[in-house]
């Protein structure tokens, strides 16, 4: 009986451990998706990674127009339009407005109903504009916590 114990004991102590590197791994799988999608924003906007066009390669006219409005013109993953630097400028205005209502502008700028999971990924790609673009001096904030508001200086 007590070796049933033993090897019963031993088994919980491994699916234990493999919860917890599954947990360890899902974190960080999100942690790199987040980081991908900060670096293809950035991309997005030729702050890195772009490379000059070969000569007589005309650009698509969709293409430009996406570029245009803060984009690529492709949607990311999640069925997300892309949103770059200039997309999350756009949205902040002279009178200071808190993360919810810039969200809220968001959405109804993009025109899209989101999902649960859209809704949880353009809060992260917002969270990382907004520092960003505090970090640049390009948005200006005041506040602290839920009291917080974004405006650009005047």
């Amino acid at each position: 009986m007590s070796n049933l114990r033993s090897a019963r004991d031993s088994l919980a102590a491994e699916l234990a451990h493999a919860r917890q590197g599954l947990a360890f791994y899902d974190a960080r799988v999100h942690a790199l998706e987040e980081t991908l999608a900060t670096l293809d924003n950035l991309n997005a906007e030729g702050d890195i990674g772009d490379k000059p066009r070969r000569q007589g390669r005309p650009a698509r006219a969709e293409q430009t127009e996406a570029v245009a409005r803060g984009g690529r013109g492709r949607k990311q993953s999640g069925g997300l339009p892309a949103t770059g630097k200039e997309f999350w400028t756009s949205l902040v205005t002279n009178e200071p407005r808190s993360t919810r209502e810039i969200l809220e502008a968001a959405i109804q700028t993009l025109g899209i109903d989101p999902s649960r999971d859209d809704l949880k990924k353009l809060s992260q790609r917002q969270a990382n504009a907004l520092h960003m673009l505090v970090k640049e001096k390009t948005i200006s904030d005041s506040g602290s916590g839920r009291e917080r508001r974004f405006f650009r200086p005047t």
